[in-house]
């Protein structure tokens, strides 16, 4: 309402003033209002912007994030065959230095008779014995004799032998060591 229109209306002069205090309390209060209501939609507005800059850059780097998933994940494929490398590397180290503590001095050579064992059979206990190792050791002593070593014998030389004592007859002896080392006998 205008002030011209409220002393068209015959209102005296302090009549006016009080409706324009009024209505300009009410004026202020919805202006108050719209100003809230603006400042509202402004911050609606610029958070609708933000967000469709976000999609978008999500949009752009949907590449990006689907690259780096799969880098992750062959990764970790990568690292879980290192690792099971790693478990089988040390599995065949256990049981090859079981077997060879199993062979150790009864084989001419270790690790031709290790070579013979087949390591899928046996199996490595938590606790590092070996199953199976007992019963394939004896199958190869059966199978392949000529691997291990045979009953220790003294050892036969043929030969002179050195610092011969002297014969019982008073002779020097020699002739009874060469008979012995020739095999042969007495005259």
């Amino acid at each position: 309402m205008k002030r011209e229109e409220l002393e068209a209306l015959n209102l005296t002069r302090e009549q006016v003033d009080a409706i324009m205090d009024i209505n300009g309390k009410d004026i202020n209060t919805v202006k108050s209002k719209m100003e809230g209501v603006q400042a509202q939609l402004t911050r609606a507005q610029e958070t609708i912007a933000e967000r469709d800059g976000q999609l978008e850059a999500l949009k752009s780097s949907t590449g990006d994030i689907e690259e780096l998933r799969q880098k992750v994940e062959t990764l970790q494929a990568e690292n879980q065959k290192t690792v099971s490398q790693y478990d089988a590397q040390m599995k065949d180290l256990r049981l090859n230095s079981a077997i060879k503590l199993m062979i150790a001095g009864k084989v001419h050579d270790e690790d031709l008779t290790a070579s013979q064992f087949d390591k899928t059979r046996l199996i490595l206990n938590e606790d590092g014995t070996v199953t199976g190792l007992q019963d394939q050791l004896q199958a190869i002593q059966e199978s392949k004799k000529f691997l291990f070593k045979g009953p220790e014998q003294p050892e036969k030389t043929a030969g002179f032998k050195f610092g011969i004592e002297p014969a019982k007859d008073g002779g020097s002896g020699m002739d009874a060591a060469l008979n012995a080392a020739f095999g042969l006998g007495e005259d």
